[in-house]
């Protein structure tokens, strides 16, 4: 019995012995975090800012107010934050330093006026950064992390998370006011550096420009009917945007849209513009492009819109504003 007793005990202690030489051999390296300073500008847009037919100052459009970030390195997750969170008034370009993990091949992706202090859109962009970890959810609240190799947050799987501003664009509607918080997106490539031995870090900082992820629609309508238009309604208006500032993506799903209503009274021989905000349209002609409707005299009729409708290209783009000119007979 206690030859026994002596070799399971030298067993027991040999195989301790190699975990020790096994930590010693890989031992465990501490990620470095460092202050980066980072400046965020809109980019410039001329026109009329709101949907009204007295137009605001195109800087209601451009304000600035909280602040999401995410950073990969390489493909991988790293870091995130969230901040500004306080802030009322917005600026039109933020300067200060955010915490990011030193390594080459980084992408910073940043993402704004999601959840401005005071208000109740009741949107979320599916992450919190209380402890530097990334939490990212799908449309149905799963977590991206789950269905990850070693559950590890990809670029590429962000660069498919949208945004849904359902909640943003219904109110806009109703209340006929501008985008006062515009969400906007962008994103920096570059290597972070480690800190220096005295602790100090970049002096020149990096630059952001920032895009605001809706396309805009400015549609002046002549009423040739004999009759007056006493309906609009957008169809097909698209309510989520990609996160990811990008051109190409997949067609939208029949669920990715919803239609507005507005009751008008536009007199035949009349002209009157209006003003329509909407998430991006990636739309091949497949039934869901974005179209206006007219009810006029008991008819309606219907114009799709677009890029270039006669050319076929019924796709809509983030940051872009659309001037429609439309004669109703």
């Amino acid at each position: 019995m206690n030859k026994y007793i002596r070799i399971a005990s030298v067993a027991a202690a040999a195989a301790a012995l190699l975990c020790a030489c096994s930590r010693e051999m890989a031992p465990q390296v501490e990620p470095e975090y460092v202050d980066v300073p980072f400046v965020l500008s809109i980019a410039d847009e001329q026109g009329d800012a709101t949907r009204a037919t007295t137009a605001l100052f195109p800087e209601v459009e451009n304000w600035i107010y909280d602040y999401y970030y995410v950073q990969f390195i390489g493909d991988a997750s790293a870091y995130t934050g969230h901040m500004r969170k306080t802030v009322t008034t917005g600026d039109l370009t933020v300067t200060e330093n955010i915490k990011l993990r030193a390594g080459a091949n980084s992408t910073v992706v940043f993402v704004a006026n999601i959840v401005p202090a005071g208000t109740n859109y009741v949107d979320s962009p599916g992450w919190d950064a209380t402890d530097g970890s990334v939490q990212i959810l799908d449309e149905n609240g799963i977590p991206f992390l789950a269905d990850n190799e070693n559950g590890v947050l990809t670029l590429n799987k962000f660069k498919k998370l949208r945004f849904n501003m359902n909640n943003r664009l219904v109110r806009i509607q109703a209340s006929d006011n501008s985008m006062k918080h515009m969400p906007m997106c962008g994103y920096w490539q570059g290597t972070v550096p480690a800190p220096s031995n005295d602790g100090t870090t970049n002096t020149v900082p990096a630059t952001v420009t920032m895009g605001r992820m809706v396309s805009r629609m400015n549609v002046t309508i002549t009423n040739k009917t004999g009759a007056a238009i006493t309906q609009l309604r957008m169809l097909n208006a698209s309510s989520k945007a990609y996160y990811f500032p990008q051109t190409e993506n997949e067609d939208l799903k029949s669920l990715d849209y919803i239609t507005f209503t507005q009751n008008v009274n536009i007199a035949n021989n009349n002209s009157a513009t209006f003003y329509f905000y909407t998430a991006p349209n990636y739309c091949q002609s497949n039934g869901l492009e974005t179209a206006l409707e007219f009810t006029a005299g008991g008819k309606t009729g219907t114009v799709k819109l677009g890029s270039d409708p006669e050319a076929g290209d019924y796709n809509l783009y983030m940051n872009t504003i659309y001037t429609f000119n439309v004669t109703v007979k």
